[in-house]
């Protein structure tokens, strides 16, 4: 990648030997970039040249360096406290794109430049902390024939998030339907570009049927086990509005209701201190 973005673009044969790798080796290597949209080839010149996979992430990285130096610390720490994997997330648009990811031992779903829509149930701790018009849109491009994907469940999600200032992504112990739709999601992971556009409107179709929601734990069961897909916390700019969002999760083993507060209250002040650095006030102080 460093010899394409210094000196592209380049024939197979120069980047085999600017790399020093046998070209039956770096062609491989291509092929499998190529059909991930790290790299693009052109087909009269047989040139390759960096895909639209490394511009996405280039340009979520690049606007958000002085934001994600000062996350990775935190990364890493919540990484070695709670032994998840911990991702940062800029949003582009109606997407949002992974711009770092600290992993553990052989976990490696969504690395970076992985993108996800913005649409309920995804994207609401973004959502949380848009202006109201841009806020309101999201709970409207909900699933109106689900009671759960309604625009006045929507908001009062927005609302609670709001208050505790992170969101949740959970559901009760044994809930079959969850376990598929998180199955379906670590195999999405794994898929090229243009693959993974058309297998995300498919597990958008089954989220519309699946009982996985972010909940503010307010209607919990006292003694109840959860699985926990993952617990988000946003990093605030000066105007009260979502930069990037550090996610934790998700967890292997099922978390009380106690525990997933008492995690959820540790990223969200850690997360704090961050917005606090950019001259923000932290997630609970932007409450509307």
């Amino acid at each position: 990648m460093t010899v394409l973005a210094n000196a592209g673009p380049l024939t197979l044969s120069e980047i085999a030997r600017r790399t020093d790798v046998n070209k039956s080796t770096m062609y491989s290597l291509l092929v499998s970039l190529t059909r991930s949209g790290w790299v693009l080839r052109h087909p009269g010149q047989k040139t390759f040249h960096l895909g639209p996979e490394l511009m996405v992430l280039g340009r979520a990285a690049g606007d958000q360096m002085p934001v994600l130096e000062l996350a990775r610390p935190l990364m890493l720490d919540l990484v070695e406290e709670y032994d998840v994997p911990c991702r940062a997330y800029r949003r582009l648009g109606s997407v949002s794109v992974v711009v770092d990811a600290v992993l553990r031992g052989d976990i490696s779903p969504a690395a970076r430049g992985q993108q996800f829509p913005i649409r309920p149930p995804f994207g609401a701790i973004f959502a949380a902390w848009d202006p109201p018009d841009a806020a309101e849109a999201w709970c409207q491009s909900g699933n109106s024939k689900d009671p759960a994907g309604s625009p006045e469940v929507l908001r009062e999600e927005l609302a609670g998030i709001r208050r505790r200032g992170y969101s949740l992504m959970l559901s009760r112990e044994n809930d079959s339907g969850t376990e598929e739709l998180i199955a379906q999601i670590m195999r999405l992971l794994d898929l090229s570009h243009g693959r993974r556009v058309a297998e995300l409107n498919d597990l958008l179709k089954l989220v519309e049927n699946t009982h996985i929601e972010e909940t503010s734990l307010v209607n919990t069961t006292r003694g109840a086990k959860y699985r926990v897909r993952a617990i988000n916390a946003a990093v605030l700019d000066t105007t009260g509005c979502a930069v990037m969002a550090i996610q934790l999760g998700p967890f292997e083993k099922s978390l009380s209701a106690a525990t997933v507060k008492r995690i959820g209250e540790r990223l969200r002040r850690a997360v704090g201190e961050i917005s606090a650095m950019l001259g923000s006030g932290s997630a609970e102080s932007r409450t509307r």
